[in-house]
């Protein structure tokens, strides 16, 4: 399997899965929440070095992303926001 990196490709494979990301849902729901967040975490790690953040710019704006406590502030700061309003928004 190929990741997949274009962000209007990964929107139309969901649309085109809703049905099938329902029932993925419903199967985790039967797990332990925090074990599902750790195995998440893991796959995170070894996916996020794969992606340049510098070539598109919309994942933050359409998709979950995890930003850390540290990279909040810089990137609220850079924004002139308040953590409060970059938190908000």
């Amino acid at each position: 399997m190929q990741l997949q990196k274009s962000i209007s490709t990964i929107q139309q494979l969901a649309f085109e899965k809703e049905t099938e990301n329902e029932h993925f849902v419903s199967f985790l729901n039967t797990f332990n929440e925090q074990e599902i967040d750790e195995e998440v975490f893991a796959l995170n790690k070894i996916i996020e070095p794969l992606i340049d953040c510098t070539t598109c710019g919309n994942c933050c704006k359409s998709l979950m992303i995890n930003v850390t406590e540290k990279e909040a502030d810089v990137v609220s700061e850079k924004l002139q926001l308040s953590r409060t309003d970059f938190d908000n928004r």
